[in-house]
């Protein structure tokens, strides 16, 4: 049986140093690639998909964006 929805990319928990990151995964085994634009510190992506029943499916992950040394916050 195949996933409603999967992340591959990033791991969660994942700390980077850009501001934004292309998370990468499957919906129904067909791959998906999306720009998440990311604040300092704590970030959550979800996916949502319905599923067979009509009810939703929903996968997260946690990105924290590390600030750069001498990086100005909005």
């Amino acid at each position: 049986m195949i996933e409603p929805v999967t992340i591959e990319f990033p791991q969660d928990g994942a700390v980077v140093k850009t501001p934004s990151v292309r998370v990468e995964g499957f919906i129904y085994g067909a791959p998906f690639c999306e720009t998440f634009k990311l604040v300092p510190g704590e970030n959550n992506y979800t996916k949502s998909v319905t599923d067979q029943n009509g009810g939703i499916v929903s996968k997260s992950v946690k990105i924290y964006l590390q600030n750069q040394p001498g990086s100005k916050s909005h």
